[in-house]
């Protein structure tokens, strides 16, 4: 089981940290290769862990810093993409699929990889009766199959990303 939330919280603890509590240690002294990183890493963690708002605006900041930046641009264009995918279905609600612990948002791709981490204990394949999955070419093709089939969910918990 991959957990990206501790390392969110790690994250935000360092920039809140950085920026409030030491002055010899800001983001503004870092340089802007670091920062860039720092806030792509941010993002790709909000990203993953379905804190798509601040997935968003800590993509907005890599942007500013480097704009031309590959990886950013691209990281960018799939949190676009899977905000306008998750509107587009009519049978999700974000407000309504959360509460204090736990957060369901429908399956995507980026959720692939914790996926087939999961789906190497044969207990939980078996439980949840989905086909066989044991690498995350496997889960990607079962996510794209099923995203046009059915709605599929991944719980997504406050420590923990779990895809189910």
């Amino acid at each position: 089981m991959s957990c990206f939330l501790p390392y969110l919280h790690c994250l935000q603890w360092v920039l809140a940290w950085a920026d409030q509590s030491n002055p010899k240690c800001t983001t503004n002294n870092l340089s802007t290769l670091n920062q860039t990183a720092l806030w792509h890493n941010l993002a790709l963690c909000g990203y993953s862990s379905g804190v798509q708002p601040l997935a968003k605006q800590c993509i907005q900041q890599v942007l500013q810093l480097s704009p031309n930046d590959t990886q950013a641009l691209q990281l960018a264009s799939d949190i676009v993409e899977w905000q306008a995918y998750c509107q587009q279905c009519s049978w999700y609600d974000a407000d309504q699929a959360r509460d204090n612990e736990l957060m369901l948002e429908p399956l995507g791709l980026h959720h692939a990889a914790e996926l087939a981490l999961q789906y190497r204990d044969p207990t939980i394949a078996q439980l949840t009766r989905l086909p066989e999955i044991s690498n995350v070419k496997q889960a990607q093709a079962f996510i794209q199959d099923q995203q046009s089939q059915r709605h599929i969910m991944a719980v997504l918990y406050q420590s923990c990303l779990l895809a189910c």
